[in-house]
């Protein structure tokens, strides 16, 4: 099956806003951000692009899932990761087995002593989020609310996939060894269109909260170990926050992310590969060498008794 439905005709650039309005509702059964893009020859070039150079490590079904209504976003951050792994020289294995059935996380990759690199990829969509408040005098706000009540909308969607992703460990099939790095790769695209300038994650991975300064001019930031998440009865429950402080997640050896879902133009692959940002677990069984690591930002906790610093190395 070819990536993009050839019925999709490419508009001229600079169509009105009616023609795409009309093909949306032609394709109305096909994810809307998928007819947009193959609709649009600088986006889809690129796109094939990178699909023509990645589909050996990719799902059997990819061409199928990547059209279906609430699958684009998620399948193309996959794409990205792929083609940014391509592009930085790694040395990615290729599935035996790529059906639904065979149980394992999305690409793995040998670094340099050829240890087995597992990443697993998966972009959280918003779920239900509960009306803003009136804004109050005297509250910090970002462009269009309360920062905490922004990282109360998000973090418990980034909360809740990172615990699924990492309880899949179980399930994986027999190629997947335990003692192998296990990565899980998030990109907030679908839930946060609002720049929290990392924030968000940093909540999420340290329980990092907002800054606070005294009048002597200390500083810090609020810790938190749990986030609350509001079920749609109207019950609110707390999530467990802080994963790299927690026993629990020692076998969680990085986290990648990054907020944007593909870059366009001719060094489309480059841009991608800088926008990325990975945490390292400093408590991680089997840790993950920064060196391994040769794209994007890198950061880290460092901790001396009870005081921790997020660096970047």
């Amino acid at each position: 099956m070819e990536l993009f439905d050839k019925k999709i005709p490419i508009l001229p650039i600079n169509s009105p806003q009616e023609l795409y309005d009309s093909l949306l509702k032609d394709f109305s059964n096909l994810d809307q951000s998928y007819v947009f893009n193959a609709s649009c020859i600088e986006r889809r070039q690129y796109i094939q692009e990178a699909y023509d150079k990645c589909k050996d490590y990719l799902d059997d079904d990819f061409t199928e899932q990547i059209r279906l209504p609430g699958k684009f976003i998620s399948r193309l951050w996959e794409l990205q990761l792929c083609s940014v792994l391509l592009f930085k020289k790694y040395k990615l294995i290729k599935p035996e087995h790529k059906k639904k059935k065979y149980s394992r996380p999305d690409f793995c990759i040998l670094d340099t002593h050829n240890n087995k690199i597992w990443i697993e990829a998966v972009c959280p969509d918003r779920g239900d989020v509960p009306e803003k408040e009136p804004m109050i005098s005297g509250v910090i706000y970002t462009k269009t609310g309360n920062i905490q009540d922004d990282l109360n909308i998000v973090s418990p969607r980034i909360t809740s996939v990172l615990q699924t992703k990492y309880s899949d460990r179980e399930s994986y099939s027999e190629d997947f060894n335990s003692e192998d790095s296990y990565v899980i790769a998030i990109n907030t695209h679908h839930i946060s269109h609002r720049d929290l300038g990392g924030k968000a994650i940093e909540y999420v991975l340290y329980g990092m909260g907002l800054q606070w300064i005294k009048q002597n001019g200390e500083s810090g930031r609020y810790f938190h170990w749990k986030t609350p998440k509001q079920h749609k009865d109207g019950v609110v429950v707390d999530l467990d926050i802080a994963p790299f402080f927690r026993e629990e997640y020692k076998d969680l050896a990085a986290i990648i992310t990054s907020s944007n879902w593909f870059q366009f133009g001719e060094e489309f692959e480059k841009l991608m590969s800088e926008d990325l940002i990975t945490y390292f677990n400093q408590d991680a069984n089997s840790k993950i060498d920064s060196e391994e690591i040769n794209f994007g930002k890198k950061k880290q906790m460092f901790c001396e008794g009870e005081t921790c610093e997020l660096k970047e190395i």
